[in-house]
């Protein structure tokens, strides 16, 4: 699947913009957890924050406005950014493993992951997203 993506520099930082379902972002996509995770740094997830997410969505009156942001390695980046006629694309194929870290939206994925159980649609709600590297 391919999806357009606008690709600019902030500061020390160069950042892409673009609207993902939330299955993309869930199987490629993980939290690095301070002492549980190689290299991590987020809190583990609170339930209760997440429970709360999930229940927001049941009432089918609910929006996600902010953006996820992602963390991603500039190698990993190489093999899913690609430019067409001066356009940007992210492509994901089938990963084996996930390819971004999760910087803010942890409880976000979490809920509306659960979420899924009473709403197969939700795979498919559309995210904004900010993939930092």
């Amino acid at each position: 699947m391919e999806f357009i993506a606008q690709v600019f520099n902030h500061t020390n930082y160069k950042i892409i913009t673009t609207v993902l379902p939330f299955n993309i972002i869930d199987k490629n996509s993980e939290v690095l957890v301070y002492g549980k995770s190689k290299g991590g740094y987020q809190r583990e997830p609170d339930k209760k924050h997440y429970t709360k997410i999930k229940t927001y969505i049941k009432s089918n009156d609910y929006v996600f406005p902010t953006s996820i942001i992602l963390g991603i390695e500039e190698d990993k980046l190489e093999k899913i950014l690609y430019e067409k006629d001066g356009v940007s694309y992210l492509k994901f194929t089938s990963s084996e493993q996930p390819i971004f870290r999760i910087v803010d939206g942890q409880h976000r994925i979490l809920g509306i992951k659960e979420s899924i159980e009473f709403d197969e649609n939700i795979n498919n709600l559309p995210l904004s997203v900010n993939i930092i590297w």
